[in-house]
């Protein structure tokens, strides 16, 4: 085989592979940017759409899983009777663990709590995972865990 040919052959190989990586990059930070909005507007019907029908769904919310998508909702709407607001800090960091399923990465700061109170604020780590179903990404999981202050150092 000449050298040309496989130098071609590598250069549309790479191509379609950098083609095929910026999509789920894009198009999982824009289904990320819609389930915060979804969120902050506490739209169940939003989140609902947002996310996967499938029951194996998971929320990692206060330490405890709620898996599945009823019981998911159920948990947006109580945290919804209260404060709720979800502010990413930064551009979220994607990669695609195959052909139709990519996760996410963000740092975002959490402000919660009941209308009674003082709300809390938490800094977090979310970890999303999306699964690409019907053409549209979908939310399969989140788990967020604290994160460092960024004064923290380290």
């Amino acid at each position: 085989m000449s050298s040309r040919l496989v130098a071609a052959m590598l250069a549309m190989t790479l191509a379609s592979f950098s083609g095929f990586a910026a999509e789920p990059e894009d198009g999982v930070r824009r289904a990320f940017t819609a389930f915060v909005d979804a969120q902050n507007a506490h739209d169940l019907k939003a989140i609902k759409a947002a996310l996967l029908d499938a029951p194996d769904v998971l929320w990692v919310n206060r330490g405890t899983s709620v898996w599945g998508r009823p019981d998911v909702l159920a948990r947006f709407e109580d945290v919804f009777r209260g404060f709720w607001k979800l502010e990413p800090n930064g551009a979220p960091r994607v990669w695609s663990l195959g052909p139709d399923v990519a996760s996410l990465q963000a740092l975002a700061k959490l402000t919660w709590g009941s209308t009674r109170n003082a709300p809390n604020e938490s800094l977090l780590l979310l970890n999303v995972v999306f699964v690409r179903k019907d053409g549209a990404r979908r939310v399969a999981s989140m788990i967020p865990v604290a994160a460092a202050s960024p004064s923290a150092g380290g």
